[in-house]
């Protein structure tokens, strides 16, 4: 079965790296769906007491996230643990 005849497939990868006083995290997911005209007309029927537009459904979906951390504990003179005073940025 090809990727277009399936109704939904989702996909996503982790990453987590841990080095000295350096981590490292990311992740990526990949979704599609197949059946987009059907849901979205499906939609389009139900009831809708806000009158809020109704936006189609999108077939294909793409996210990724990262943050990159450094334990700053030894320059401040804690003794906590590094995951406890680790600056990060996404």
């Amino acid at each position: 079965m090809r990727l277009r005849e399936r109704a939904l497939f989702i996909a996503d990868a982790h990453l987590s790296v841990n080095r000295d006083r350096w981590r490292a995290h990311a992740m990526v997911m990949f979704g599609h769906l197949g059946n987009v005209a059907a849901v979205s007309a499906r939609n389009a029927r139900l009831s809708n007491l806000l009158n809020a537009l109704r936006t189609p459904v999108a077939d294909n979906a793409l996210s990724a996230w990262g943050e990159l951390g450094y334990a700053i504990s030894p320059w401040m003179g804690w003794t906590a643990t590094p995951a406890s005073s680790a600056p990060s940025t996404r």
